[in-house]
């Protein structure tokens, strides 16, 4: 009957250790050269910036930050065209009836697929700066006065707001 009494108090009345949640708070993201740091921490690319923007859980950040990802994919989707391009030519054309690959036809789908992709990866990185410029404006507390960090790279630095 003890047993029972204290395996009832145990799990009544001590508390769970495992159950507890940490707060951590967030640290502001600078982008400096190209390069992403959270905090002082150079972080490898905008993909690792997910858990952080995630975090606040803003709905302005996160469709700037779901627009980034969409933006990216669909580069990546358009990079596969001249191959697909390639494929198709070479599919249909036999020993017989050999199917020529036109030049202009096929530097128009490659010119087409660079530039395509390139709007497409500055689209992007113009979503991921608003989704960092929204999630530092939220971190912003008025009791620090500002966010400013060091730099963590020494140079100069150009901003400029779309």
């Amino acid at each position: 009957m003890k047993l029972i009494l204290c395996i009832i108090f145990l799990f009544c009345f001590v508390p769970a250790q495992a159950q507890f949640t940490k707060s951590v708070s967030l640290k502001p993201i600078q982008i400096n050269g190209g390069k992403y740091y959270y905090g002082l921490k150079k972080v490898k690319d905008a993909y690792s910036l997910e858990v952080p923007l995630g975090e606040i859980d803003d709905k302005e950040v996160n469709r700037q930050y779901r627009g980034f990802k969409n933006l990216n994919t669909a580069a990546n989707w358009v990079n596969a065209v001249p191959f697909i391009y390639l494929f198709y030519v070479a599919g249909n054309s036999s020993r017989s009836n050999p199917s020529r690959i036109s030049a202009t036809t096929f530097w128009t789908v490659w010119g087409g697929t660079i530039l395509t992709s390139i709007g497409l990866r500055i689209a992007a990185k113009v979503k991921v700066k608003k989704a960092i410029d929204r999630y530092n404006e939220l971190i912003f507390t008025p009791e620090t006065g500002s966010l400013y960090y060091p730099s963590p790279a020494l140079g100069m630095k150009v901003t400029y707001r779309f």
